[in-house]
């Protein structure tokens, strides 16, 4: 394969960041940021036009990649004509300009464009957003796959140790660092795969040149309650300090699936990755708490 040029739109976001590693390691890569600026990348605001336009003219990429969004559930069902103009209209603008300059289009969406009732959801399974965020995703991929030869990665709960307090993981240690009482599902169950895993196994459907729809997720399927137990666990935090509620107990803004593990066999068999498990990952990190 000719080493490819890409340009990743939303290098500075918890993926965004691991994923540009693992793209430099056999492509040129442009990565963009937003409102967490980091050096060496561009400023690009995907409600722009102009801006996509100047950016795109600039790198003149043969692969695009989006993995830029407005993720907070809640504030999209707060705020939906924002998330529909960030998530669908934004990519939707890219996604015309990769067709007009002939670059491959790949999109990052999410086990939220389920609805929860099966569990384990494979790439055939048809979706079911339950809010927003979710509605706003499936839009995105409706356009992704329009595309020819685009490729559409759908991945589960993302965690890593660092970022911001964005990340699952990160937000729970600070928690129990400060000794907060953590309200926390006990009926929400993804398989969650780490943002290192995570990154990999996208730059490999890349560099493998796949397209289609790929499921992306660990190993472990559990719910968020059992995620912070083995947290608490590993890192010898106090276990008493989580308070287990059902989704209707804790009450959000959006409604939230239930059980929306993804089915990761076609990647598997593509691109002959395992991603590790919690306890696996969770282990290795335990010397930087």
């Amino acid at each position: 394969m000719k080493q490819p040029k890409i340009l990743l739109v939303g290098a500075s976001g918890q993926l965004g960041t691991a994923l540009l590693e693992e793209l430099r390691l056999f492509s040129t890569v442009a990565g963009t940021y937003h409102h967490v600026e980091k050096q060496g990348l561009i400023h690009l605001d995907i409600q722009n036009q102009d801006q996509i336009n100047r950016v795109i003219s600039e790198v003149r990429p043969t692969i695009i990649i989006n993995t830029a969004a407005m993720t907070p559930v809640d504030k999209c069902e707060e705020l939906p004509e924002l998330a529909k103009s960030i998530n669908v209209q934004g990519h939707f603008s890219l996604a015309a300009a990769a067709q007009k300059i002939g670059a491959k289009l790949v999109f990052i969406s999410t086990y939220y464009v389920f609805d929860g009732t099966k569990g384990y959801y494979t790439e055939a399974d048809f979706p079911h957003p339950l809010n927003t965020y979710a509605k706003t995703k499936l839009a995105g991929e409706q356009i992704t796959m329009q595309a020819p030869g685009s490729l559409l990665v759908r991945t589960s709960k993302i965690y890593s140790l660092g970022y911001d307090q964005r990340n699952f993981l990160a937000r729970l240690i600070t928690q129990f660092k400060g000794k907060e009482q953590i309200k926390i599902t006990n009926d929400q169950y993804t398989n969650p795969i780490s943002t290192e895993d995570a990154a990999t196994a996208i730059a490999r459907l890349i560099a493998t040149e796949s397209s289609g729809i790929y499921h992306l997720g660990g190993p472990d399927n559990l719910s968020n309650y059992e995620f912070a137990l083995a947290v608490a666990k590993e890192f010898g935090f106090d276990t008493q300090l989580l308070k287990p509620l059902s989704t209707e107990q804790f009450g959000a803004a959006a409604l939230r699936p239930k059980r929306c593990a993804l089915e990761i066999h076609k990647l598997i068999k593509r691109i002959n990755f395992q991603p590790r498990s919690i306890e696996n990952n969770l282990s290795k990190w335990k010397p930087q708490i």
